[in-house]
């Protein structure tokens, strides 16, 4: 098994640390101290703290924006797909992007005990900002826009 790149364990060290202690509270040195990595590796890889963030988040979306295409793809081969069908290939990925939301959340809160009042109050905040950008953050990849093709059936059983 090959061992993980510099900028792997980077986006490994900061997934786990953001999860325990939150995007505002984890600082660039901890991350590439946690990573094993030496000073400036991070911005060698990332150039900013916020394009790391984006990869960590990227890194966890893009299979689900994958597996979403494909849903939309087959609904959208079928001549007269099911009303079901549509409406679970619109609505899973946005169940699965709120699992990742929540689980962010979790992992987070879990540590709210050791926070004083403010503390958790300003951490309460930084939360809602990190998990509210992830939930609306556009697809970032390369891939090909594929917003122009349509759900609604094709051929002759969608003439009426």
């Amino acid at each position: 098994m090959p061992r993980p790149s510099s900028r792997e364990k980077l986006l490994d060290s900061a997934e786990e640390l953001f999860t325990a202690h939150g995007v505002g509270r984890v600082s660039i040195r901890a991350i590439q101290s946690a990573a094993g990595l030496s000073v400036g590796s991070l911005q060698y890889h990332f150039k900013t703290e916020a394009e790391l963030v984006a990869a960590v988040m990227e890194r966890r979306l893009s299979p689900m924006i994958e597996r979403h295409e494909k849903e939309l793809e087959a609904v959208a081969s079928k001549v007269d797909p099911s009303s079901e069908e549509v409406i679970g290939a619109l609505i899973r990925p946005l169940a699965l992007r709120f699992d990742l939301a929540w689980e962010t959340m979790l992992g987070s809160l879990a540590r709210a005990s050791d926070l004083s009042p403010s503390e958790l109050e300003n951490h309460v905040s930084e939360l809602i900002d990190y998990l509210s950008g992830a939930l609306a953050a556009p697809q970032t990849s390369k891939r090909p826009n594929r917003a122009s093709k349509r759900l609604a059936p094709t051929g002759p059983a969608s003439v009426k």
